[in-house]
């Protein structure tokens, strides 16, 4: 045994979060009292995007408007990343054009996932409201499901 290779030559400024001692023991966690701080951060962000002028512009110019503001992000956005990365496409693509259009589909984000209160209510009476922001709330993790299907399924057809 080489203890010039085993034992560690400087001190680790921060031990690693995640260690695992043995093959079949379970990973210990570290856990650091900084985690909430960031969790609460990562909650304010949320609360932000949600509240911000999303809210204010559904309400004053109504909710075709602010999808069809989002629509534009979206639509935008995509070209931008398909174009980036097709551009010579040879030395991986332009990365800033295809980060700009992920911006543009971001800032479309937050207009349709506060629109489902808006249009439940401007078109579904009490009864149905409930169902309705239910199916178009469950839409948006159904979407991030399918995102993981699809490599799959095209993974196993091949073309010839």
């Amino acid at each position: 045994m080489d203890t010039k290779r085993d034992s560690p030559t400087k001190a680790d400024p921060q031990p690693p979060a995640v260690q695992v001692v043995a093959f079949d023991s379970q990973p210990a966690y570290r856990v650091y009292r900084r985690r909430w701080l960031g969790l609460v951060t990562l909650m304010l962000m949320n609360i932000m995007i949600s509240w911000g002028l999303v809210i204010y512009s559904l309400g004053r110019f109504g909710i075709r408007a602010a999808l069809l503001l989002a629509a534009g992000f979206s639509v935008l956005g995509v070209w931008l990343r398909f174009i980036g990365a097709k551009v010579n496409s040879s030395n991986g693509g332009h990365f800033a054009v295809v980060m700009l259009g992920q911006i543009l589909i971001g800032f479309g984000q937050p207009f349709v996932l506060n629109a489902p209160a808006f249009y439940g209510d401007l078109w579904f009476t009490s009864r149905g409201r409930v169902t309705a922001n239910a199916l178009v709330s469950l839409s948006n993790p159904l979407g991030a499901a399918e995102t993981l299907i699809e490599p799959i399924y095209f993974l196993g057809h091949t073309t010839n």
